[in-house]
């Protein structure tokens, strides 16, 4: 196991419809983005994500960790572990409406490499990426998050991997909201 790492069978997946501390993770590379009036924060952790979204004074954070992350219990919309695969649609008061899938593949050795360069391929081009040292493998572990999105939608995707059991997490996760009218 690389100490950056957990075990993919620690990892959980949690939504809380309010704002959280930053200075309860250890984040290690962030990134803001606006769209009119939605803002969307995304932030890599050594054993996942983060994204905040905010609008009119509404937050939904998503938090993929693992399950040693002290994280309160008042305002968690979904609490899960990360397994295989789920699909999950939220409404949480007062919009925006919240919907995510997320998948745990562990892979072959050939084909955790291949999807492990294409990661590292995309990375340079779009989004943030973050590769963290491993000091007993040639295979770095990997975050990716992406942002996209125009008024009324946004769309965050990640990709982390885990070198030492061949596994790869992806998560997408997909903020909607009415736009007013003459926007």
């Amino acid at each position: 196991m690389n100490a950056i790492r957990p075990l993919v069978r620690d990892l959980t997946f949690q939504v809380f419809g309010r704002a959280l501390h930053p200075e309860l993770f250890a984040t290690v590379a962030t990134r803001r983005v606006t769209w009119r009036d939605a803002v969307v924060e995304v932030g890599v952790l050594p054993t996942g994500h983060w994204i905040r979204f905010s609008r009119h004074g509404f937050t939904v954070w998503e938090i993929a960790s693992d399950r040693t992350q002290a994280l309160p219990e008042l305002g968690c919309l979904f609490r899960g572990r990360l397994r295989q695969e789920r699909r999950l649609a939220l409404l949480p008061g007062g919009c925006p409406r919240y919907e995510a899938s997320y998948s745990l593949e562990v892979l072959d050795a050939e084909a955790f490499d291949k999807v492990h360069d294409e990661i590292v391929t995309s990375g340079k081009n779009r989004g943030m990426l973050h590769a963290f040292p491993d000091e007993i493998r040639e295979t770095s572990p990997l975050s990716h998050l992406v942002v996209e999105g125009r008024d009324g939608l946004v769309i965050a995707s990640s990709f982390h991997t885990f070198p030492s059991e061949r596994a790869i997490v992806r998560t997408v996760s997909m903020f909607e909201w009415a736009r007013l009218p003459g926007q």
